[in-house]
């Protein structure tokens, strides 16, 4: 397992945690599931890294460094991310974190029961043992600006990597009683323990992403009376994953599709939200068909708290006018080199992208590192975006020769269990299921390299 591992963390230093919360977007291509179903990628490489997690791992670094430092601000996965792949590089690096913890999103965003926080510290300090420093409690914009890094610091390159911090409003009336708490405060107020109380109150969470189911399971964990998301189109366009829209239904919360919140109601605390159902009309510019309302089609859902979860921000404020050029929804504007206007600063992560996955986040960091490293050198940029192709040939297989083994299913925690405790869900591939699972794969690489041996006239 130690080598298979050895070889994922090429590419991802975060095997522990993607093992747990990656949407797995390399199994919508997996042959296997022209046969049946998928490999189960994810899960499996997660077996593999907590088989190994109690061998500590030491990134390899040279002894010999390069002159020119490089600050990274933000230490979540895509800023840990571009310091590790740095540091491998050769650069002393430094990562400054406004929180007291390092992680992001992964610290102060995902649910204890969805990736526990020791299992993510083993690996940020694998990270810290590359030699990558990271101060905390240190936040740009109150204790250094982008002009001291580049100027009396002496940084000769710097990664924004700041996230989105920022909660989109619902631009609602009522948004401001007394009750509502955005989707971002209230899950990083959980993982601090300063969680506000909702233990025997009604609770309505605003949203369709991973983040609003995120904040109404952690809801429910926390005592709530019940739990109810509002979403104002069908399931099929919720953006959340899948398999957690339906976790969260086995644990008891309610979903009410095709409807949108119209105003909050109290006498300056929350009591209920008003709603209205809707209907699919014409496509939007985000390719999906726009909620149009249904007029007296309005009802009450009795609440005392309100967790809109309906988009996030890039905090700007934080670069006191100093910032980078940025596009119209606030994430930095970068060239094909993750690039910003300014020179010697780059970009990555969700204040590129906008709110997006851990494993997407850490993509990004990768690309930033060689892009910052080919600048620092003076070498022609590589295509800071360019990834390998899922696939680099066309490979047919004959699905009459391959039997049906059904995937295998992940242990978990029974519902009722599960949601009163903030205990991982999911528990872990047993070996010999983990084996057995690998066995379906289909072996595209080995086809792969016989057919790269055949066009290089070699024999097998």
């Amino acid at each position: 397992y130690a080598e298979g591992l050895a070889i994922h963390r090429e590419r991802n230093p975060f095997p522990l945690a993607c093992g747990r919360v990656c949407p797995a977007f390399c199994e919508e291509r997996c042959r296997r599931g022209d046969i049946d179903e998928a490999v189960a990628i994810r899960q499996l490489k997660r077996f593999m890294a907590d088989h190994e997690a109690e061998v500590p791992w030491t990134p390899t670094v040279p002894a010999q460094k390069w002159p020119e430092r490089v600050a990274v601000v933000g230490g979540g996965p895509a800023g840990l991310t571009a310091a590790l792949r740095l540091a491998e590089r050769g650069y002393e690096v430094t990562v400054f974190e406004a929180a007291p913890e390092p992680g992001g999103w992964m610290t102060y965003g995902i649910p204890e029961y969805r990736l526990p926080k020791a299992i993510l510290r083993k690996e940020i300090e694998a990270i810290k043992r590359a030699g990558v420093e990271i101060r905390t409690n240190t936040a740009l914009g109150r204790d250094f600006t982008l002009d001291d890094l580049m100027g009396k610091m002496g940084y000769k390159a710097v990664v924004l990597a700041i996230g989105t911090q920022v909660s989109r409003r619902l631009r609602i009336p009522g948004e401001d009683l007394s009750g509502v708490i955005h989707a971002t405060d209230f899950l990083r107020s959980v993982a601090m323990g300063q969680a506000p109380d909702v233990a025997g109150k009604r609770v309505v969470v605003v949203g369709g992403g991973n983040t609003a189911i995120d904040a109404a399971r952690t809801a429910l964990r926390r005592g709530a009376a019940a739990v109810h998301i509002v979403y104002r189109r069908t399931r099929a366009e919720m953006p959340a994953q899948p398999s957690e829209v339906a976790e969260a239904e086995e644990e008891g919360v309610q979903l009410h599709l095709l409807a949108n919140p119209v105003r909050i109601i109290g006498p300056g605390y929350v009591t209920g939200v008003e709603c209205q159902a809707q209907e699919l009309g014409p496509f939007d510019e985000s390719g999906r068909r726009r909620p149009v309302p249904l007029e007296g089609s309005e009802f009450l859902i009795p609440a005392e708290v309100v967790i809109p979860a309906v988009g996030q921000g890039v905090d700007l404020s934080c670069l006191n006018g100093d910032a980078p050029e940025t596009n119209r929804d606030s994430t930095f504007r970068v060239n094909e080199h993750l690039a910003t206007s300014r020179e010697g600063v780059f970009a990555a992560g969700d204040a590129v992208l906008g709110p997006a996955t851990v494993i997407q986040a850490v993509a990004q960091g990768n690309q930033v590192a060689l892009a910052v490293d080919a600048y620092l050198r003076g070498k022609p940029v590589v295509n800071a975006r360019q990834m390998t192709p899922y696939r680099t040939a066309e490979l047919t297989y004959k699905l009459e020769d391959y039997a049906e083994a059904r995937r295998a299913q992940m242990p978990m925690q029974e519902p009722a269990a599960r949601a009163h405790n903030f205990n991982e869900v999911e528990l872990g591939f047993a070996e010999e299921a983990a084996r057995e699972e690998a066995r379906r794969c289909l072996r595209c690489d080995l086809e792969y390299e016989e057919y790269m041996a055949s066009q290089r006239g070699e024999e097998n």
